[in-house]
């Protein structure tokens, strides 16, 4: 297994830790997750590097491992949640890691209700625990959401998009933006070009090789995409032709990847955001985020095939058979296998002649972007 960190290097002020090599297996018990380290209260933050260190890299199966993104998401969660248990004013819970309990996890729950978070916010916080229970040897430690919550609306996420993320909404110039990108960083410019032409994920756009990838009628992506699953995108577009152009012209080699060489997988994974944040790309500056491109691409494709805007972005009504071509149409080509997935990019599906609009079937939506909400 691939190991980005300096396995037995000391870590910094905490004499007789020292950084580990990532686990083959989960462990069977509390005391197996960190073998011979006693639990001490006051080394919290070292207990917590060697955890992540040890385990972060696996999915909840223990079968793969998991994206950078999701990496980094779960670690710095896990931190700041140590970090407020510790900080809070009522009731200050010093534990080691491996002490957590179900008391800290009901103590966290009504503290985010509190202040305000979203169904998907506080789902993806319990995710992360529920991966967290098992590294620590407590399985089922985390409950079904439910049972915090005295009010399911308060966890009951939509599985339609509510809201148009893409960056029209705010009129806000693609083309303008992806070229001062550009200008800033040509790799992260180009990389925002495929996703917003061919509804690439960050990942997969990274890990595009636009010589190899590429072909006459189609770009095949099947390095970064969710559940590895392999799809072709077919190149309809002068927009898309010319994205990758761009991307063909960045390349010294024809196997290059569509990323800086001079920077590992994971430092080009966050160049990305960093040079988006330092461009403004952020809900608070243009209302959208990077992850907005791929929503343009979805309703764009959607219009394209019925001749009106979609759902989400105030589109008429249609007749159903066409609006489930288009649906299975971006579903396709956003990389999932039901028409279901598209409501959380173009809306709730329209009923011809009705008047009024219906919501499709529960289905869980892409993945929500994950912050640091509810932690002061």
């Amino acid at each position: 297994m691939y190991s980005p960190i300096a396995v037995g290097k000391p870590i910094k002020g905490r004499p007789g830790y020292v950084r580990l090599a990532p686990a083959f297996s989960l462990p069977l018990s509390n005391a197996m997750s960190l073998p011979g380290i006693p639990i001490k209260q006051q080394d919290w933050n070292p207990v917590l590097i060697m955890l992540c260190d040890r385990y972060n890299q696996m999915n909840f199966s223990f079968e793969k491992i998991v994206s950078y993104k999701t990496q980094d998401d779960r670690k710095e969660f896990l931190f700041r949640f140590f970090k407020e248990l510790r900080r809070d004013q009522e009731k200050s819970y010093r534990i080691d890691p491996r002490q957590l309990g179900d008391r800290h996890i009901r103590w966290a729950f009504k503290r985010w209700v509190e202040a305000g978070l979203s169904p998907a916010t506080i789902q993806k916080y319990l995710s992360h625990l529920r991966v967290f229970e098992l590294w620590i040897g407590k399985r089922g430690m985390v409950r079904p959401t439910e049972e915090y919550a005295g009010d399911p609306a308060l966890v009951r996420r939509s599985a339609v998009a509510l809201e148009d993320k893409t960056w029209k909404r705010d009129n806000v110039d693609i083309e303008a933006t992806i070229a001062r990108v550009a200008a800033r960083d040509p790799w992260v410019g180009a990389e925002m070009r495929l996703q917003v032409t061919f509804g690439a994920r960050v990942k997969e756009s990274i890990m595009f090789r636009p010589h190899k990838d590429a072909g006459e009628e189609a770009v095949t992506f099947f390095r970064g995409t969710k559940g590895g699953r392999k799809r072709q995108v077919r190149i309809e577009t002068d927009a898309q032709r010319e994205a990758l152009a761009a991307a063909k012209a960045l390349m010294k080699t024809q196997e290059g990847f569509l990323a800086d060489p001079a920077r590992d997988m994971r430092s080009n994974y966050r160049r990305f955001y960093y040079v988006c944040e330092s461009a403004g790309i952020t809900r608070a500056m243009i209302g959208a985020t990077a992850h907005g491109l791929r929503h343009t691409y979805a309703c764009a494709k959607y219009e394209a095939i019925t001749g009106t805007a979609a759902p989400v972005r105030g589109g008429e009504e249609i007749d159903p058979s066409l609006d489930t071509q288009a649906r299975l149409s971006v579903a396709e080509d956003l990389g999932h296998a039901r028409k279901q997935i598209a409501g959380a990019y173009v809306g709730a599906v329209p009923r011809a002649g009705s008047g009024r609009s219906i919501s499709v079937p529960p289905a869980p939506g892409p993945e929500p972007e994950t912050g640091t909400e509810g932690f002061e």
